[in-house]
């Protein structure tokens, strides 16, 4: 956010016009700015449990060996179905995969770009 951005929307929650409710959302807390959060009240919704999130994606047919990589990357089952449609998600774990086992053999190919 910029300081200009920073500024106005201050201003909009210092001194709002007429009877106005502003919701504020982000999904990392910590990158918003301090002098905001002060003049706001957080409430933080918790995650979702593992055992909800893993039923969930067992009930979308996902592969149980991909439960723990999706739930470090999201806890948003509308945003894990998407990854699973999305040819990215097997080219990641595929690209991550080498790079370890370049890693772990201690060949340096892990550290050159490589894309096959």
């Amino acid at each position: 956010m910029t300081d200009n951005a920073a500024n106005s929307l201050l201003k909009f929650i210092e001194e709002p016009s007429g009877d106005v409710v502003s919701f504020l959302l982000s999904t990392n807390k910590n990158l918003i700015l301090p002098t905001i959060i002060s003049r706001t009240q957080v409430i933080d919704f918790p995650a979702l449990s593992n055992h909800f999130f893993d039923t969930e994606l067992s009930n979308i047919k996902v592969n149980p060996n991909d439960f723990n990589l999706l739930k470090s990357l999201t806890n948003s089952l509308e945003t894990a179905i998407n990854l699973m449609d999305d040819d990215w998600f097997d080219k990641a774990k595929l690209a991550v995969e080498k790079w370890f086992n370049y890693l772990y053999k201690k060949r340096l190919l892990c550290f050159h770009n490589y894309s096959d």
